[in-house]
């Protein structure tokens, strides 16, 4: 294993609300991105997937983003396939994107969503 190889380190999540389960306080975690690292933690870099606009209060009502993000370190740092730079990670033969080429302009029939 070489210096040079990054790999999947923490993960990065903001807690968008909270609720209550037998008796015990639980949260909702929204995943923003991904830090990579070297084996040995010498060099690091994230890559930010999203962020949330709106997050829920302890009354529920919507607040706005405080910029809090919470860092979760992975148990399988080591295992995971390793990238060479953040340009790996954006490269056309990493993502799984898709197109659709046969969305219309038709506004949505709300109706006929089954919730």
């Amino acid at each position: 294993m070489t210096d040079s190889k990054y790999r999947p380190y923490a993960d990065l999540k903001v807690k968008t609300r909270e609720y209550e389960s037998e008796g015990k306080k639980k949260g909702v975690w929204f995943h923003v991105g991904t830090i990579f690292a070297t084996p040995h933690l010498s060099s690091q870099f994230m890559v930010i997937e999203g962020m949330p606009i709106n997050c829920l209060d302890k009354d529920g009502k919507k607040v706005p983003f405080d910029g809090k993000v919470t860092i979760f370190k992975r148990d399988d740092f080591g295992d995971q396939e390793a990238v060479t730079s953040a340009d790996d990670l954006v490269s056309d033969k990493k993502t799984k994107d898709v197109v659709l080429e046969d969305i219309d302009d038709k506004p949505i029939d709300l109706s006929e969503i089954p919730f």
